[in-house]
């Protein structure tokens, strides 16, 4: 059975991230999520591993929470048997959300019921609240590599950082 978990308040300098961790955010997703924290406070904890002390969920979280000169942050710790668990934990929670899709055209439809919206705090990358309503795409066309930016005449990518 496992034990309750128990929402503690860190100072964000306190916390450590994860030498394995293989997630990068971007400088403009950092922008986003500082936003929706501000907007909305910080809804879904830091997890660091009682086993390593580091962070295993929640580092960009940490960076906004930075950005924001946040003085306390929730943090939940979480213990593992031994380093493998704790490294599985840290790269299926990254990897886990890249296997869900959005249906943006059913969000399109909720948002003509709600009032004036910035449809930035809705966190969703590239979405327009008045693309035609005959795109029925389901999630957000995929780009074909994993930058954010592509020069027009080189070709050459990168992200911003």
């Amino acid at each position: 059975m496992d034990k309750q978990m128990t929402v503690k308040y860190m100072e964000p300098r306190n916390l450590k991230e994860h030498p394995k961790n293989r997630n990068t955010h971007t400088r403009n997703q950092i922008k986003r999520l500082a936003k929706l924290i501000q907007d909305q406070g910080f809804r879904v904890p830091i997890i660091v591993s009682e086993l390593s002390g580091f962070i295993v969920a929640g580092h960009g979280r940490l960076v906004a929470a930075k950005r924001l000169k946040l003085e306390n942050v929730p943090v939940i710790y979480q213990s593992f048997d031994n380093e493998d668990e704790e490294y599985k934990f840290l790269v299926a929670d990254n990897a886990i959300a890249q296997w869900s899709e959005l249906n943006l055209t059913a969000i399109r439809d909720d948002l003509k019921d709600i009032g004036p919206l910035d449809t930035e705090l809705l966190g969703i990358k590239g979405f327009e609240k008045n693309e035609l309503a005959s795109n029925k795409s389901t999630v957000p066309k995929k780009k074909s590599s994993n930058f954010d930016n592509k020069c027009p005449k080189c070709s050459h990518e990168w992200n911003d950082k």
